[in-house]
């Protein structure tokens, strides 16, 4: 479960950066073309640092040494936010506002993203010390001493409430984690027979005819006996993947239970459930697998009318399944309300 939550945090981290890199790469170019104002040490040391950022970007987009990346970002602009700071307090000195004051916050928001919370917060409020103890004999007006206190007090709040958004992004990842825990499949990571029972009785409740497809891989357990249950185990990824890859968004996908798997396919008619549920069988059949030589599956087909409950839908699938099992097994068998009682099981292969 820790897993999956940093997992999530990962990536939430890479996309930050992705995205982030290039404007502070723009901005910087544009400060050090158009600005007026520039100093020396910007106007040296724009240009490798844009180089720095697109390699930084590079190596995030291509996911190399993700962690020491991050590590040298946060070495880095520690060091630059203390020459800044010291430049910006010199330059307050003389009555001259330094737009770096604007960006220093930025700082803090990397650390607590890339840091563990409590030692993001212990380094934050290190350097909020460190930049105090720089600064404040560097100020040597009233009104510079007046707007650096302004700032040491709004650097502090920036620290807290990041501190405290980090919480809460922690909060939201364990939820997320306890919801997917709770609506889907560990193994195969489809949803599971919860999820299942939310989709039919959504698609029942919108009242628009829909079709499922239930089916299980045949004789799973000789494949456990003769290979054992990590075999097993990896022929229900291998199969729940193949078909995830036939869907479209509008079909749900879910295993209901051992070598058991389910589709709800809401915008399906019956026939068109049909040919997927063939397209199925015939993919499963001609797949070679990792570690078995050959498998194949059986499928129920059927499609919901007027009354319908999930139980009632669940049982005419599982009927049909049962028929395909008996009657040779690879094989789709559909339940066709419109044809005689005698006759509403159809088998094609």
């Amino acid at each position: 479960m820790e897993t999956y939550a940093l997992n999530k945090y990962n990536q939430l981290k890479r996309s930050i950066y992705l995205l982030i890199i290039p404007l502070f790469m723009m901005t910087n170019i544009l400060y050090w073309l158009v600005s007026p104002n520039i100093n020396r040490f910007m106007e040296i040391t724009v240009p490798p640092i844009c180089v720095l950022l697109m390699l930084l970007w590079i190596g995030f987009y291509k996911k190399i040494y993700v962690y020491y990346l991050e590590i040298f970002c946060v070495l880095f602009t520690s060091v630059y936010q203390l020459i800044r700071v010291q430049t910006m307090a010199q330059e307050l000195a003389v009555d001259h506002l330094n737009v770096y004051m604007f960006w220093s916050p930025i700082y803090y928001i990397l650390v607590f993203i890339v840091l563990e919370r409590n030692k993001a917060l212990y380094m934050s409020l290190t350097m909020l010390g460190a930049i105090m103890i720089l600064t404040w004999p560097l100020a040597g007006t009233v009104r510079a001493h007046d707007i650096f206190i302004q700032y040491y007090v709004s650097t502090l709040i920036y620290i807290i409430v990041v501190f405290f958004f980090r919480t809460i992004v922690s909060a939201y990842l364990g939820s997320a984690m306890l919801v997917k825990n709770a609506y889907y499949d560990y193994l195969t990571n489809i949803g599971n027979r919860r999820s299942i029972d939310y989709w039919l009785d959504d698609a029942l409740e919108h009242q628009q005819p829909f079709s499922i497809i239930y089916f299980d891989t045949d004789h799973f357990k000789k494949i456990n006996d003769v290979y054992g249950h990590d075999v097993g185990d990896q022929v229900l990824k291998e199969i729940a993947v193949l078909v995830s890859n036939a869907l479209t968004p509008s079909d749900d996908f879910g295993r209901w239970g051992g070598e058991e798997f389910l589709i709800v396919a809401r915008q399906r008619p019956l026939q068109d459930a049909v040919a997927l549920a063939k397209t199925l069988r015939q993919q499963i059949d001609l797949h070679s697998f990792q570690h078995v030589e050959h498998i194949t599956s059986s499928f129920g087909v059927t499609t919901s009318t007027a009354g319908d409950s999930s139980k009632s839908l669940l049982k005419r699938a599982d009927e049909a399944l049962y028929i395909a099992k008996n009657s040779g097994r690879n094989l789709v068998v559909y339940y066709d309300a419109a044809m005689p009682e005698t006759e509403h099981y159809i088998e094609t292969t």
